[in-house]
């Protein structure tokens, strides 16, 4: 597993599994604002054949939360999500997956800066 982090304020993920859902509205967009930093995790290709690559790329957000009924109980959730994207490419077709991560970055960037304008 590859691992390239950023100070630690929250974890992004891209990896295999995870919702196969989007939570992308305005109610979760605003747990964006004010996140300075984030932590990424980059899980490495499964081979299904001869050349051949299965990939599922998915962007979640977890966050570190305390509950309102009782702040002393915390624990990590997923605040934002994209739409998972899959499929199958050969050795030749593998910026297939480098393009579908960098949109999947795109989307979340286009997220945050809808709660965090440049001042």
């Amino acid at each position: 597993m590859s691992r390239f982090a950023i100070p630690l304020a929250a974890g992004l993920v891209l990896a295999l599994g995870g919702p196969a859902f989007a939570i992308d509205t305005p109610n979760e967009r605003v747990t964006l604002a004010r996140l300075g930093a984030v932590h990424v995790v980059v899980d490495e290709l499964l081979r299904e054949a001869p050349a051949r690559y299965v990939y599922s790329v998915d962007l979640t957000l977890r966050q570190h939360i305390r509950l309102i009924r009782d702040r002393a109980i915390e624990s990590y959730a997923i605040t934002w999500s994209e739409n998972r994207q899959a499929g199958v490419v050969d050795a030749a077709h593998l910026g297939t997956v480098r393009d579908a991560v960098r949109a999947k970055v795109q989307q979340f960037v286009a997220a945050w800066q809808t709660v965090n304008p440049l001042r």
